[in-house]
């Protein structure tokens, strides 16, 4: 009798860890997408969120142009920009999967309601864009950025990259 309950115990766990999926919480500043980088612009994120994000540029033609992931309580400096207007979105949760490219538990998808910019004038003035988001628990607090919440077939696809 209590070898066929452990031989049941077994088989249980053997069949359940077959379908178990692997989860990954990949370092922050880690690119979920990348495209070519050559350019002069640095975007610095920092995440106040209890949860980790991964924020997204896309180009206005709806391709994305990279994703990176931010732990929780982390920042992240994306370098390399390449001049020009980007959408910024982002999604929070836990349970990165790699795989799908997503979240297995999903807190929400977000738009900033202004577009970033970056721009490099080296001829005339030797500046370049550096701008800085700021993703906070709290939407009120001060250098909070202005997000609209989605659905997630509204966010960026980034198993595609659209």
């Amino acid at each position: 009798m209590f070898l066929l309950i452990y031989l049941v115990g077994v088989l249980t766990l053997l069949a359940a860890s077959a379908y178990a999926q692997e989860f990954s919480r990949p370092a922050s500043g880690t690119y979920i997408k990348d495209n070519w980088r050559s350019g002069s612009g640095v975007l610095n994120i920092n995440n106040g969120q209890n949860l980790d994000a991964v924020a997204v540029l896309r180009y206005p033609n709806g391709q994305v142009y990279l994703a990176t992931y931010i732990r929780s309580g982390e920042s992240a400096t994306l370098t390399g920009l390449q001049d020009g207007t980007y959408e910024v979105f982002f999604t929070i949760g836990k349970n990165w999967d790699s795989e799908a490219c997503k979240f297995a538990a999903s807190q929400g998808f977000f738009k900033l309601n202004t577009d970033a910019r970056f721009n490099t004038d080296w001829k005339d003035t030797g500046h370049y864009t550096i701008a800085t988001l700021q993703l906070k628990a709290n939407p009120g607090m001060e250098g909070a950025v202005s997000s609209r919440l989605l659905t997630e077939s509204e966010f960026p696809n980034l198993k595609s990259g659209i």
